[in-house]
């Protein structure tokens, strides 16, 4: 189910650029940033990038959790997609609500073959500052399925809950 939905959210953004960019090309602003931000699992580092046609930004990010991967020396990476709406979009501020989808996943140790899978469904709001060099900063809450192999039962289990992300970063656009 998860791969699916991840599926559904990456053809979305591919089917979504394209229409974009075939509406208007002179409207097209691309825009690649460095991102550091905080969850309940850790702290986040890494890039984002997206296309803004007007006030309507899909975007992806790339993102790594700081402390399993450098201290831990486990890597656990954190792959988003979402979109940003802007209600306020001028040449030095563009301040909007945004829905982004996350997907994590960390090995437990290095003598097993199981894994934590994280998906997270946020809604939260963006705020940049500038024109072509732009402060950013997003803060979101919404749903968190986590699913894990139990030790104790010995099956794949799942929890949910309620979830929180917060990120500044820096960005160029051209």
């Amino acid at each position: 189910m998860q791969r699916i939905v991840l599926l559904v959210l990456l053809i979305f953004l591919v089917k979504f650029s394209s229409l974009a960019q075939n509406l208007a090309t002179n409207d097209l602003k691309k825009q690649v940033g460095l991102v550091f931000g905080m969850s309940r699992l850790d702290f986040f580092s890494g890039l984002y990038y997206s296309k803004q046609l007007r006030h309507i930004q899909p975007f992806t990010s790339l993102e790594f959790g700081v402390n399993r991967s450098v201290f831990q020396k486990r890597i656990f990476p954190r792959i988003s997609l979402g979109m940003n709406y802007f209600l306020v979009s001028n040449k030095k501020l563009h301040f909007g609500p945004y829905l982004s989808h996350s997907y994590s996943l960390l090995k437990i140790n290095s003598n097993s073959n199981h894994y934590h899978h994280w998906n997270e469904l946020y809604i939260g709001t963006r705020m940049e500052l500038g024109n072509k060099l732009r402060f950013t900063n997003s803060i979101a809450t919404g749903w968190m399925n986590e699913r894990f192999y139990s030790q104790t039962t010995k099956i794949v289990t799942g929890v949910n809950s309620l979830g929180f992300y917060a990120n500044i970063g820096l960005s160029y656009v051209w």
